[in-house]
C-alpha cells in the first residue's frame, strides 16, 4: 500500500516545520511520501525542508494560484494508492496516517478531526506547541464548525445526512488516488479563501462517493490572525461562484448557514423531509466562524 501526503504551502515556513516534525514522528506501518506544493511563497522554506532528510519528501514550486490549484498541482506526481491532504499549518497527531489508511474505503472520502492551538507571542513558542500536542492535548480545542457538523455522522462515522459534504475538511482528508486521477480535482476558480473544500465534497457526493468521519485522525491547526471581515467577505465571494455552478436550494442556503444566519437544523429541514440526527442535540446549531 503506497501513501502520498499532499501539503500546500504559502508563506508559512515556521508552521511547516512543526507539521513536518509531526510526520517525522508518525507511528505507522505504512511508508508515505510527502509532496509539498509551494504556491508562490515570498519566503524560502529550503532551510526547513533540508532538516527533514529522513522523510521521503518532494518539493514543487509554482506561481501563486490559490489552495485549490496547489492541491491539484500534486496530482500528476501521485503514484500512490491513497492520498492524504494535510495543510502546512496543521500538525498531525502521531497516529494520523495510520487512522486515515485503516479507515478509508474504496468509494469513500475520510474526513478527520481538526483541532486548534492558540499560542500568542514568539517566546518559547516551540515548547508551548509541543507541550500541547505531546503532553496535554486538552489545551487544544476542536473547531466549533467541526463539532456542529459531527451530528451529520453516526457513532461509527457513517454519514446520516444529505448535508454530509459540509464536513469536507481539505486540511484533514484522505481519498483513493484513482478518484483524483480520473477527474475529481479541486476547482481552481476558487482563488480566495474558503468553500473550495465544500464544493469538492459536494461534487464527490454527486459522483457517488460517501463521506466517512474519522474522529481519531486528528491534526492541530496553528491559528494565525485574520483581518477584520476576512471570513465574511471571502464566504460571500466564493459562495457567489459556487451557486453559479449549482443553482440549487441546497447551495443557496449554504451562505446563510456559514454566516450564522440559519441553524443546521433549519438548513436540513428546508432540503429534506427527514432530519435523522435531530434527536442528537436539543440546541439549534449555528455556525460562528466569524
Amino acid at each position: 500500500m503506497q501513501i502520498s501526503v499532499v501539503i500546500p504551502l504559502y508563506n508559512q515556513k515556521d508552521s511547516l516545520k512543526f507539521t513536518l516534525e509531526g510526520f517525522n514522528n508518525q507511528k505507522t506501518k505504512y511508508k508515505f511520501k510527502i509532496i509539498i506544493i509551494d504556491d508562490g511563497s515570498e519566503e524560502s522554506s529550503e532551510d526547513i525542508i533540508k532538516q527533514f532528510y529522513e522523510l521521503d519528501l518532494k518539493y514543487i514550486y509554482q506561481e501563486h494560484k490559490g489552495r485549490a490549484a496547489a492541491r491539484n498541482a500534486a496530482i500528476p506526481w501521485l503514484n500512490s494508492d491513497i492520498t492524504i491532504f494535510n495543510d502546512c499549518d496543521r500538525i498531525p497527531e502521531e497516529n494520523f496516517v495510520e487512522m486515515h489508511v485503516k479507515n478509508l474505503k474504496k468509494n469513500s472520502i475520510c474526513i478527520g478531526c481538526p483541532k486548534e492551538i492558540y499560542v500568542s507571542g514568539n517566546e518559547e513558542r516551540s515548547k508551548k506547541i509541543h507541550h500541547i500536542i505531546l503532553e496535554n492535548n486538552r489545551l487544544a480545542r476542536e473547531l466549533r464548525y467541526s463539532k456542529i457538523i459531527d451530528v451529520l455522522f453516526d457513532e461509527n462515522g457513517k454519514e446520516i445526512s444529505l448535508l454530509s459534504w459540509l464536513g469536507t475538511f481539505s486540511g484533514n482528508l484522505s481519498i483513493y488516488t484513482e478518484h483524483l486521477k480520473t477527474g475529481l480535482w479541486y476547482d481552481e476558480k476558487f482563488t480566495n479563501w474558503g468553500l473550495e473544500n465544500l464544493e469538492f465534497g459536494y461534487r464527490a457526493k454527486q459522483k457517488g462517493l460517501e463521506l466517512h468521519r474519522i474522529r481519531t485522525a486528528i491534526n492541530y491547526h496553528i491559528v494565525h490572525p485574520r483581518g477584520k471581515g476576512f471570513y465574511e467577505e471571502n464566504i460571500k465571494i466564493n459562495h457567489k461562484y459556487f451557486y453559479s455552478k449549482y443553482p440549487t436550494k441546497e447551495i443557496y442556503l449554504l451562505k446563510p448557514f456559514m454566516l450564522g444566519e440559519i441553524s443546521l437544523q433549519s438548513y436540513e429541514k428546508q432540503i429534506s423531509s427527514v432530519v435523522s440526527w435531530e434527536n442528537k442535540t436539543s440546541k439549534e446549531l449555528y455556525n460562528k466562524i466569524l
